[in-house]
């Protein structure tokens, strides 16, 4: 039995319910009536108090405003050619993380906006982040008046029943998976059906760059403003995201960078405490036992507790801190605030330790022209992201390299006039 939360149908067979997937029928990409019911969703999110007390769901309603969605349509008009129509997949078989609380609305997001029918498994792990999400959307489907769209998405959970899995499979034309790696094999072992494909994506780690001098000249404004937009990109999901910068590389001279590390702890203890940050028992005893491990295997240089929910390790410079070094060896991570910190003299000296694991680089400090190099240097080898400081977790139409509605969406190749074919 597969449980529907939304709409709210309670236990279901999972074959009966997979087939009725088949039957409605799809919008057209960016139909207005489904910007229409996101700019609603929007507006739910930004009024309800229960949302409005997690800075997630309030990004989550900024970025599916009216004004952002009708620019996202906008844009996709603009790639369209005369020859080619621009049609939904049909259904599709969202797989989220249980790390990330609003991954799984995003994914549902952007198959909506593409004229699919989606069907989302939610994680089992459930979280008042995810549930105040749930409870706004429920509110705005429920009351909508046309079918078409209120009828267009579910939300079920359900166990590790692989059959279940395999019923949903079956009925969707594109499964998107989100890590992790263990999950994506698992699924995989249950093959989409032929016309269908998987859309997966992998565990990945992330990391941010400072220029150390500007850090370390920062007036003390400006330098609340980085720690805050350090603090939102790293401790909205307990760093667990795989956006989430885990380790702090420092471009520039070592005195320099001792100063910005040291004037960036302090401001980000301080942004901490301000907002009561705490690390749960378990987390702090697993950050504990994997520095001490890496201390013991030679990997840490010094280590620097600034609070319960911020420690800096420094590397040792095996581990790749000087050029030529071979890539950064340790990508072990508990989350609960924990960076591991390097220094480099040239932002380019990073590609040499990077590699096609690394997903998003947050930067600060840096002119377009040494962002670009470094990008070019690595030339797809690592990084599929590269944002300011405090943009780490902002989700985007193309995320990892992948643009969703190219993905969610299918070309129909339309020829009206006769060839010359000989």
């Amino acid at each position: 039995m597969i449980e529907v939360v939304i709409p709210a149908l309670g236990a279901r067979p999972a074959d009966a319910f997979a087939r009725s997937l088949g039957g409605a029928r799809s919008l057209a990409p960016f139909d207005p009536r489904a910007i229409e019911f996101v700019a609603a969703l929007s507006a739910e999110l930004f009024r309800d108090p229960a949302c409005r007390a997690h800075p997630a769901i309030q990004a989550l309603a900024f970025g599916t405003r009216r004004a952002a969605v009708t620019r996202l349509a906008a844009a996709v008009a603009a790639t369209r050619q005369p020859d080619i129509v621009r049609v939904p997949v049909g259904v599709v078989f969202h797989v989220p993380p249980a790390n990330v609380d609003t991954l799984f609305i995003y994914s549902w997001l952007f198959a909506f906006l593409a004229g699919n029918r989606s069907v989302v498994r939610l994680p089992s792990r459930t979280s008042p982040v995810l549930e105040a999400v749930l409870a706004a959307f429920e509110r705005v489907r429920a009351a909508w008046p046309d079918p078409e769209v209120a009828e267009a998405s579910c939300f079920v959970r359900y166990g590790h029943e692989e059959a279940i899995t395999a019923a949903l499979t079956r009925a969707c034309d594109l499964r998107v998976i989100w890590g992790g790696d263990a999950t994506i094999e698992t699924l995989r072992r249950i093959p989409a059906p032929p016309a269908g494909r998987d859309l997966c994506f992998p565990d990945r780690w992330s990391l941010a760059a400072l220029r150390a001098e500007a850090v370390a000249e920062l007036p003390e404004r400006a330098l609340e403003e980085l720690a805050a937009r350090l603090y939102a990109d790293t401790y909205w999901f307990g760093q667990q995201a795989c956006s989430s910068p885990r380790l702090l590389a420092w471009v520039g001279g070592a005195d320099a960078a001792q100063r910005a590390q040291r004037r960036l702890v302090a401001a980000l203890a301080g942004e901490l405490e301000r907002r009561g940050e705490e690390v749960d028992p378990s987390t702090a005893l697993g950050r504990e036992t994997l520095v001490n491990r890496l201390a013991a295997d030679g990997l840490v240089e010094s280590r620097l507790r600034a609070g319960a929910a911020l420690w800096i390790v420094a590397l040792a410079p095996a581990t790749g801190d000087a050029p030529g070094d071979p890539p950064l060896l340790v990508r072990e991570h508990t989350g609960g605030g924990l960076f591991l910190s390097l220094r480099i003299d040239r932002l380019a000296q990073l590609a040499a330790r990077l590699g096609r694991r690394d997903q998003t680089l947050a930067h600060f400090g840096f002119e377009a022209e040494e962002l670009g190099e470094l990008v070019r240097i690595l030339n797809g080898r690592a990084l599929d992201r590269v944002v300011p400081i405090g943009e780490a977790l902002l989700f985007d139409r193309i995320w990892d390299g992948v643009d969703l509605i190219e993905e969610m969406t299918r070309r129909v190749h339309l020829v009206t006039t006769p060839r010359q074919l000989r």
